[in-house]
């Protein structure tokens, strides 16, 4: 390497005055390549600035017997070169599943959380994280295959503002291959992330086997080329944030836990600043999976611009939406978004009626879900059907009569679960089951011919049930899609 990573970060911060005399900050490290060299070169850079560096390792709940060792190494070092440090620990999984969002964009969430909050005990307002050239590469294109906007195409800012705290990243333009040579320069030996080698994540996959394809097959710059794209939608996004930032306050505001929309001054902005508008209303009421991707804002979008008095809509973590509220200050009748009240029934949230691919997958986009079908020639054991989770079901083929819609429920709705003598209506099944009011309108159900044989990731109907003289089985299998999140990726 002709230049030491040290000189260019060193020269980074005297250029973009990262750091001030006396500055306290707080340092992200996992123990692995990218904050151990972030780590040693504040340790021969505090000097210059007199930094108190606190350092701060979070446990994700995911390699327990990895993240034990990773907390020590990091603790143990943070000694060495006189840091503070600090670790924290979240249940990402379990993070993961209440709120239907990735293990990635929920370790991501929980990481933040963790600092922020760090940040505010110690009323330290800069943090410091490791992120590189490869990860800007990366999560670039990761945000054009999951068709994300200009804000996920913008890539990974080197400074950036959020929750009133300054987020730090002095190596964004040092790759990788000069983080090592660095590492082994220095003789340092950080820890190794094993899930970092596990192909079922996308961003390793794109880090193992699509960018080295495209740089040995397509263009061997390509990493300048997606940073480039990058740089031109991180000015363009800059400037339509100017816009909104100009212009919110005349169409959002917020009085005694309702948040209203000047639905005027919201149908005079362009398309693109609208979307703008709807995910801040997101992010200011703490959705970050169900309602804040693409197809729930635009079902968010069209409610508006579609909706009377009186007319409701249901969004995730139970927030309801209300057309025609009048308030003060605003000229026009106005759309109310506050919580949901306790002992209320909603109403089922996004009307949808979609003909199943049987076999194949079918896309429900109202709810971010889709359905698998198969057939299987040879009926599987019972014992095997009875483990079965309420996600995959089993139907005796014999008994399906195609086709079979998905559609959202319906005020008296009944059918007859399996192992039911007779039919029980399906308000009154969720209660039984105790399923929470704000999530029963996020549950589609299956119908042949007018009547429910699946009610989805719960229970199938006792009629179309696999018995021993069932031949032939139908399979199907509920999964969540992958989403683009309100949370700019890192």
């Amino acid at each position: 390497m002709k230049a030491s990573i040290f000189r260019k970060i060193l020269d980074k911060v005297r250029r973009e005055r990262l750091f001030k005399k006396g500055d306290k900050v707080i340092l992200a490290c996992s123990g692995g390549p990218d904050s151990v060299a972030l780590l040693d070169i504040l340790g021969r850079i505090k000097h210059l600035f007199n930094l108190k560096v606190f350092v701060a390792y979070f446990n994700h709940g995911l390699r327990p017997k990895e993240s034990e060792r990773e907390r020590d190494f990091v603790r143990k070092l943070s000694r060495e070169y006189g840091f503070n440090f600090t670790s924290g620990k979240g249940d990402v999984q379990g993070f993961a599943r209440k709120n239907k969002v990735s293990v990635q964009e929920a370790g991501r969430h929980l990481r933040y959380n963790f600092l922020f909050k760090l940040g505010k005990k110690l009323n330290i307002h800069k943090i410091v994280l490791g992120h590189h050239r490869d990860d800007n590469v990366e999560t670039i294109l990761l945000g054009f295959l999951k068709g994300a906007g200009l804000k996920g195409l913008s890539g990974i800012e080197a400074v950036r503002e959020r929750d009133n705290f300054l987020l730090l990243r002095p190596m964004c333009e040092i790759s990788k291959d000069e983080i090592n040579f660095y590492l082994s320069e220095r003789g340092l030996k950080p820890c190794l992330d094993s899930s970092n080698l596990k192909k079922t994540y996308l961003r390793n996959r794109l880090r193992l086997e699509i960018l080295p394809i495209l740089r040995k097959n397509i263009n061997a710059r390509v990493d300048n080329a997606i940073l480039r794209l990058g740089e031109i939608y991180s000015k363009e996004n800059a400037y339509l944030d100017e816009v909104v930032s100009k212009n919110i306050k005349k169409v959002i505001k917020e009085k005694r836990g309702r948040i209203y929309i000047d639905k005027d001054n919201f149908l005079k902005s362009h398309t693109a600043i609208q979307r703008r508008f709807l995910r801040e209303v997101f992010d200011r009421i703490g959705i970050i999976g169900e309602g804040s991707n693409f197809q729930q804002i635009e079902i968010l979008r069209n409610f508006i611009l579609t909706c009377n008095a009186g007319q409701k809509l249901n969004l995730a973590r139970g927030y309801i939406v209300k057309g025609g509220c009048p308030q003060d200050g605003f000229a026009y009748a106005h759309i109310a978004i506050e919580k949901q009240k306790s002992g209320l029934t909603p109403k089922v949230s996004v009307p949808f009626l979609l003909k199943m691919n049987i076999p194949g997958e079918t896309l429900i986009r109202e709810l971010n879900l889709k359905i698998g079908a198969r057939f299987f020639k040879k009926t599987p054991s019972l014992n095997v059907i009875k483990r079965s989770f309420p996600e995959k079901v089993y139907l005796d083929a014999e008994k399906i009569k195609l086709p079979i819609y998905l559609r959202a429920r319906k005020p008296g709705d009944s059918f007859r679960p399996l192992g039911m003598n007779g039919s029980i209506k399906v308000k009154k099944y969720f209660i039984n089951v105790r399923i929470p009011q704000e999530e029963r309108q996020d549950i589609p159900l299956a119908v042949m011919g007018g009547e429910i044989i699946w009610v989805v990731g719960h229970a199938i109907s006792e009629k179309v049930k696999v018995t021993h003289s069932t031949k032939n089985v139908l399979a199907f299998v509920k999964f969540r899609r992958p989403i683009c999140l309100t949370y700019r990726n890192y």
